[in-house]
Parts: structure tokens; sequence; C-alpha cells
């Protein structure tokens, strides 16, 4: 009888891995403390090897598997037989059109978002329960679920999925589904903190983001909803409502969150005077990640100097991707070198690396954020070229994206650098 998975699974739920007979102690706790299970330590160090093996009794098996959630292990066998894909996608499709899942039910989905092969069609068959708004089934599924668990390419792919299909429902129905699953942490954590969305930031990424500072009591989550809203009152072309202060646990974010606030920062300042410490909060932190909001915030601000300068210190760090945001942060880095080779009079060098930018591969969320960049850095290069024609589809590509997005200040920052047929002619003779 091959168990071997079995085992395998036990000591992923438990989270420990079993290399000498002194991890057992600490496994057999963890089996007892969340199953209410007793299991003898011997018993654990025969079925592992560590004393003669004969083949585990049914009992044994049985309590292994309902330590992972399954009634019997022959119920643990017949959900291993599921992931099959044939049989998987047949069980998702009939789950798609029962009235009520079961628990065994359940248990397939919350194991499928933790598969990477299965994510996918997981997110598809929670669409099904998000388009029937079925709450009270979305809110088992994400109850205490373990979602620090999933790998970010999978958290990636499933926020998409999941929050596009909310974009497809009434506005109200779909606030009302967000403001129940938003009390689960695990919620929060894989789909609207997942996917930050500047598209919808003018209108249900906005509601979306205060229904998480009702729910949440994270300060890092309460801290990314007020520089979300603050970035919006920027771009819009609004003013400062209500100043967003550095919180105690500041130091314990994530690289990208404090970037983000220094990007706020930098946005709402006149009087730029961060450059030290931002410099420092660079050595502290992943220098990809920490900047990709700070070099936007330095290009619309047109602080060209500091930029120059962050590139020349920290250039190989800040084109250094191995994660699911590659190319986002590629299309980043790239805007910022397009950028400071215009400010050097380095057109080629600068045409050249807008065009090595593929907006169609970076995330959703931030398509059309991103192309508002793209297309403003693209009036900046023609115009200086004297490009019309260019410079007057880069125009025309903006306005669209500023109707879409709301985001207003891109139409006053290319207002210096729109080029008319006439200037270009001038231009052209000179």
């Amino acid at each position: 009888m091959d168990y071997s998975q079995l085992l395998i699974d036990v000591q992923k739920k438990a989270s420990v891995s079993v290399q000498s007979v002194r991890d057992l102690k600490l496994l057999k706790e963890e089996i007892e403390v969340k199953s209410d299970l007793v299991i003898s330590y011997n018993t654990l160090r025969r079925v592992f090897g560590f004393l003669s093996q004969n083949t585990p009794s049914t009992n044994t098996l049985n309590k292994l598997s309902i330590f992972l959630g399954f009634n019997t292990y022959s119920a643990y066998l017949n959900h291993k037989e599921l992931y099959n894909d044939w049989h998987f996608h047949q069980t998702t499709l009939r789950m798609m059109v029962s009235d009520q899942l079961t628990e065994e039910d359940i248990l397939v989905i919350r194991n499928g978002i933790l598969d990477s092969n299965k994510i996918t069609t997981i997110a598809q068959l929670i669409s099904c329960l998000i388009y029937a708004n079925k709450a009270t089934d979305l809110n088992r599924i994400f109850l205490n679920f373990e979602a620090h668990k999933i790998d970010d390419s999978s958290k990636m792919k499933f926020a998409t999925i999941i929050s596009n299909v909310f974009y497809t429902i009434p506005k109200k129905d779909a606030l009302n589904i967000y403001d129940s699953l938003n009390q689960h942490n695990s919620f929060r954590s894989i789909v609207p903190l997942y996917y930050v969305d500047y598209s919808k930031l003018n209108g249900i990424y906005a509601d979306i983001l205060k229904s998480i500072y009702t729910t949440s009591s994270l300060a890092s989550e309460r801290f990314f909803v007020k520089l979300m809203l603050s970035y919006w009152q920027f771009y819009s072309g609004g003013k400062m409502t209500n100043k967003v202060m550095k919180p105690g646990l500041f130091d314990s974010f994530n690289p990208v969150l404090k970037g983000r606030y220094f990007g706020y920062q930098i946005l709402w300042t006149n009087d730029f005077n961060l450059t030290s410490e931002v410099f420092t909060e660079i050595k502290k932190n992943d220098t990809s990640l920490f900047t990709q909001e700070i070099i936007l915030s330095l290009i619309i601000k047109s602080e060209y100097k500091t930029l120059t300068s962050m590139y020349n210190l920290y250039y190989e760090d800040i084109f250094e991707f191995d994660r699911w945001t590659a190319k986002t942060r590629i299309t980043i880095a790239l805007l910022a070198s397009a950028i400071i080779n215009w400010n050097n009079k380095s057109l080629k060098i600068a045409t050249a690396n807008l065009e090595m930018i593929e907006l169609e591969k970076i995330e959703m969320g931030y398509y059309e954020y991103l192309s508002l960049f793209y297309e403003l850095v693209s009036m900046m290069i023609t115009y200086a070229n004297s490009d019309y024609g260019e410079n007057k589809r880069a125009h025309i590509n903006l306005k669209k994206l500023v109707k879409k997005t709301g985001f207003k200040i891109f139409l006053s920052k290319s207002s210096a650098f729109i080029l008319s047929n006439k200037s270009s002619e001038c231009q052209n003779r000179i």
C-alpha cells in the first residue's frame, strides 16, 4: 500500500517537515491540537519509518485523513482521484448547478485554490457562485482559509479572474458580496488587495477599498486604502483631503506598500526633499519592488534629477525581476529609462526604450495606468523629434485613457507637448 502522498499532505498541513524523530513530537502536537485526535508517538515513528514498519492500520490512516479534513482514508483517496483533470472538471460542473455546496464540495474547492494546476478552474467555479449571488457558499469557502499557502503566480491568476467577474454584475450586488467577503482576511489578501486596479479607481474599486477599510483591523491594509484613495485624489486633479501619516508598524510592511507611501509623498509635495530618506530605504528593501511607485511619482512630478540619481546608483537592482510582476516592473523601469534619455536629449535611445515595452503583457489592473505614462512619454519624445503624426496619435490615445480612468492630471501634464502641424513644419524647416 502506497500512502506516501498522505504523509506528504500531513506534513504540509501541519507545517512540519519530518527530518528526525524530534520532528515527530511537533507533528504529534499539531495533529492533536488541530483535530482533537489522539495519535501515539510510536505510531508516527512506524508510519514515518523510524521503527520497523508494518502496513499502517486502517484506524491510523483514517486519523491522518481526518486531520486533513476527510472523514476516512477512502474519502481522502477519492478526493485525490477527483484531481484527475476530467474527473475534476466534471466535479466542478456538478457544483455549478447544485443548489447548495456540501462540506466535501467546500473542501475540494479550498484544496483546488491551493493547487496551481487547478486554480483557473476553481476561479471559474467561484465566478459562477458570484454570478448566482451565493454569498453563503462563498463565505464558507473563505472562512479561515489558509491563503498564505498560495504561490504568487496563482494568486494573480485567481485575483484577476475573480475581480473582473465582479465588474460584470450589478454594482450593488457586487459591493454587497464584497462587504460580506471582506470580513475574511483570506479573501481580502488574495482578491481586492492583490488585484490593485487603477483602471477602476474612479469607480467600483474605490468603493471596494472603502469596504476593506471598514472591515479590516490590519494597519497595513488600512494604510494601503488611504494611500490608494489619495492617489486617486492627485491623479484626478483634486485636492488632498486627509494627510496620510506613516504608521508605527511601517518597517514591517512589504516593499511595494512602503514604496507607495514615498510615492504618495512625492506626489503631494512641491518642495521635494525626500531624496536621502528614499535612498536610505532603498538599501533596506527589495529595490525593484520598493521603487515601483516611486519611479512613476518622480515621472509625473518631473523630478528627473532624482530619477537619474536613483538609476545611476541602483540600475541593476531596479531591473532585477524574478516574479509574476516582472512585465509590470519592466514596463515601469523602461518608462524611467525613456524619460532619463529624453531629458539627456538622447532621443534615439529614448525611442528604443519605449519600443521595448509590451503593455499588453502587464497586469490588467495596471494596464490603463501605465498606458497613460506610456502615451505621455511618447508625446514628450515625439514633440522633441517634431513627429506630428506620432505625437497626435499619442495625444488621442492619452485623452481616451483619461476619459476612462478620470486621471485628469495627465491632460495638464501633456499640454506642453502637443505638437501642431504648423509648428512641426516650422521646426523641420529650421
